[in-house]
């Protein structure tokens, strides 16, 4: 990147999508806590790095922040940034409303991006059948890697066969663990536990056009990490899809800066059964 280029980058305004936001310093402790329509449900990272079987910690060569604007900037323009690929698809914003189900709701929405980047049909996959076996079918909140698990092994049952914020078995019908089977990740990353490096090994999965599913002790929340970001003057963040409905941010779309957007634990499905 010549000199030029990278002062205009330098003093480069985040290109947003209408009525989103950014979460930084300045304005955090109006984004803390559960609120009565925002109730949050992920525990903290218990597991050892590299001890999951079904997400193991491969390592893989990051790419060099100096590359991150002109490819952040050609997703931009060419409009392949996974935040384009959902809203094409027309995948809509989830709601988990009064469930403490944000841990699944993670990983529902990033096997969706994942097959739309695919080029693979939409099918709106349910949350409530990954939470519901993970929790006992409980109103309770969960370990990520809890989810990866059931995914891996059963998979993600679309809403045709389970209500997306069921509480309890009864509403689970009967053949959703067959149609669940159609949508099971065959392969995780666990991008390990927060560092030095997490947030750049987050974004060179962005860039490569992987969702993530990214867990944030600050808000006891999970999220889906969608897009890498540009903030100007030289700093970067992440567009996150949250689970709060379509009203938050634009169409559930905000921004985390790199001190809030640097996830405490991440996990990025690789590859989706071909169904």
């Amino acid at each position: 990147m010549d000199k030029l280029r990278k002062s205009e980058w330098e003093v480069r305004d985040v290109s947003l999508y209408a009525n989103e936001f950014v979460i930084n310093a300045a304005n955090i402790a109006d984004h803390l806590g559960n609120t009565t329509d925002r109730l949050c449900g992920t525990k903290p990272r218990i597991c050892a790095v590299g001890s999951m079987a079904y997400a193991p910690a491969t390592p893989f060569k990051l790419i060099p922040r100096e590359e991150w604007p002109d490819r952040i900037s050609q997703m931009e323009r060419e409009k392949t940034r996974l935040s384009d690929f959902i809203l094409h698809a027309g995948i809509p914003c989830l709601n988990q409303e009064q469930t403490n189900y944000c841990h699944a709701n993670s990983p529902a929405l990033a096997i969706m991006a994942l097959r739309a980047v695919s080029g693979m049909p939409l099918v709106l996959l349910s949350p409530a059948s990954i939470a519901g076996p993970v929790t006992g079918y409980r109103n309770v909140g969960a370990y990520i890697e809890d989810d990866l698990e059931q995914i891996t092994k059963v998979g993600c049952a679309s809403q045709d066969f389970v209500p997306p914020n069921q509480i309890g078995q009864s509403g689970f019908r009967q053949g959703w663990e067959a149609d669940a089977a159609k949508h099971r990740v065959r392969e995780w990353w666990d991008l390990g536990a927060r560092d030095n490096l997490m947030f750049d090994r987050m974004m060179t999965m962005l860039l490569s056009r992987f969702p993530v599913c990214v867990a944030y002790n600050w808000e006891g929340h999970a999220v889906t990490a969608c897009d890498p970001v540009m903030l100007g003057r030289g700093k970067f963040g992440v567009r996150p899809r949250n689970s709060w409905g379509s009203s938050y941010g634009a169409n559930g779309f905000y921004v985390l800066d790199e001190q809030y957007g640097t996830p405490d634990a991440a996990y990025v499905p690789r590859s989706v059964v071909q169904a």
